[in-house]
């Protein structure tokens, strides 16, 4: 098995694309949330619209992150956000 160093870390030959992957499936599944009309915002640095865009492609090699999180939208099934507790944000 073939060993690489990257930024001073071990990684097998076959992690790089399995990461990659990981990486453009998140963009993809924030991508499609960007635009359902259930979904209020979408958290992920990956996206173009998101302010840290620019910063992914400079430092991340443009990967950007397998993790995103949205907001659903007010009155998503009946509930608005008063309902959600009295800890859910505006």
């Amino acid at each position: 098995m073939k060993v690489t160093h990257i930024a001073g870390v071990k990684r097998t030959v076959g992690e790089g694309m399995r990461v990659e992957r990981h990486c453009a499936n998140a963009l993809a599944v924030a991508r499609y949330l960007e635009g359902a009309p259930c979904v209020k915002r979408v958290l992920c640095p990956g996206l173009e619209s998101s302010p840290y865009h620019e910063l992914v492609k400079t430092q991340m090699n443009g990967l950007g992150t397998g993790i995103l999180s949205f907001e659903l939208a007010d009155d998503v099934n009946g509930v608005g956000a008063s309902a959600r507790g009295p800890h859910a944000s505006a």
